[in-house]
């Protein structure tokens, strides 16, 4: 829909179909992949003697991940834009092929190294005592449902009375610490969730340069992610590591707050540069423009990757791929939902006076479709705020130290 301008008011254009492969289809296959490879990758790492190399991971992650989706986007944006006309479709199709292959190559490298890798052994036993200590907090019964108990986990552990070990139970506690800590950044992810609606909004109306049109502006967001994650990596962290300077997980997720809210603050003197070259010249602003907020959008590398490491470190080794899992819909699912219906609230910010969506350049200048990127700004700086509020970086490191005692404790026999 990006690589077509406008594709969903076309009878030729299968829309869905689109809509099945997007919201279906990719949300299953992508939810699944991700939540198996990014852990499977992590188990490499000890926990506990190679901390600092599996923070560096997280960080090295995020920036394959990113590049390699810039990667896609770019194949489906040039082959799209190559052959729009007279079947927009077929550019499409032959795009998704060419990904879909680059899926099938990466996991036969994958599997080419499996006799290498350090493997988990599945542990059915405990998996069901932290879904049975789940169940028994949730009900009003205490030591094994033989008495009645205020809901609660302290009542389901051997210590307590119960049936289930103490430490599968406090392993369960660390898996629901989880929901609060991706609450506190909910605000961040509903507005890096929005920034595309707000970049396809405003590339329309600048004029491309070669190559560089609207669909890859709004690409390169994932380029700049994938370059600043690696700019980390490369320089930030050996310098912060000879200053003996430790970014804690509330700091990174602020500094992408921060970053995010820098690349809402361009996207409003685009809005304003474009809105006055128009009153001014009836011309376009050139989309280069464009450039200095998708790039400052990449600062999110560092709350990109803190998640990761976060959802990794707090779950216990049983469930860390369900840890992964919340981090996903915490971040992606949910914010999804939030930023849609936000969107669907602020719908008449993207019309002209007489009601009618953006179409236009003149249209466009009518509207106030910049008020969506003030409040998408307002949530990135509230976010931030609240990351440097003390009792909330207390409270977050709080819940990452006693989770890495607890799961070495366990890895140790504790269990």
């Amino acid at each position: 829909i990006v690589s077509i301008p406008h594709s969903e008011g076309r009878d030729d254009f299968p829309l869905e179909q689109l809509k099945l492969g997007t919201h279906i289809l990719f949300s299953l296959g992508f939810g699944a992949a991700k939540t198996l490879y990014g852990v499977y990758a992590a188990k490499q790492y000890d926990p506990i003697r190679q901390a600092d190399q599996l923070e560096s991971f997280f960080v090295i992650f995020t920036g394959v991940e990113f590049l390699g989706s810039f990667v896609g986007a770019l194949i489906s944006i040039v082959i799209a834009d190559l052959l729009v006309d007279p079947h927009p479709q077929n550019g499409l199709i032959i795009a998704e092929f060419i990904n879909a292959g680059a899926v099938i190559f990466g996991l036969s490298i994958f599997l080419l190294g499996s006799k290498r890798y350090v493997r988990g052994k599945l542990m059915r036993r405990t998996y069901g005592q932290m879904f049975k200590s789940l169940f028994e907090a949730i009900l009003c019964f205490g030591g094994g449902f033989k008495s009645v108990a205020a809901p609660g986990f302290s009542k389901t552990k051997e210590s307590k009375g119960g049936s289930i070990p103490d430490a599968v139970v406090d392993g369960m506690v660390q898996i629901i610490l989880l929901f609060p800590v991706f609450l506190l950044i909910m605000p961040l992810n509903v507005a890096f969730t929005q920034a595309i609606v707000v970049n396809i909004t405003t590339c329309a109306y600048m004029t491309g340069v070669g190559p560089l049109k609207g669909p890859l502006l709004v690409s390169t967001s994932l380029l700049f992610i994938g370059l600043w994650a690696f700019m980390i990596k490369r320089f930030l962290s050996p310098f912060l590591q000879k200053k003996q300077v430790h970014l804690s997980i509330p700091i990174r997720f602020a500094l992408g707050s921060f970053f995010l809210g820098c690349s809402y603050v361009v996207a409003a003197i685009v809005d304003s540069q474009i809105k006055r070259v128009y009153l001014d010249s009836e011309g376009k602003i050139s989309i280069f423009y464009g450039l200095f907020g998708t790039f400052m959008s990449g600062g999110v590398a560092f709350h990109i990757s803190a998640m990761n490491e976060i959802a990794f470190t707090v779950a216990p080794a049983e469930l860390k791929m369900l840890g992964t899992a919340i981090m996903l819909f915490m971040s992606q699912g949910l914010p999804n939902i939030i930023g849609a219906i936000l969107y669907n609230a602020c719908s008449h910010w993207f019309r002209d006076p007489d009601g009618n969506k953006i179409r236009s350049i003149q249209q466009y200048v009518d509207a106030n479709s910049v008020y969506f990127t003030y409040l998408m700004l307002g949530l990135c700086m509230f976010n931030a705020l609240v990351m440097l509020l003390p009792p909330v970086k207390r409270w977050i490191s709080r819940v990452e130290e006693r989770s890495i005692a607890n799961n070495a404790a366990r890895a140790h026999g504790g269990a």
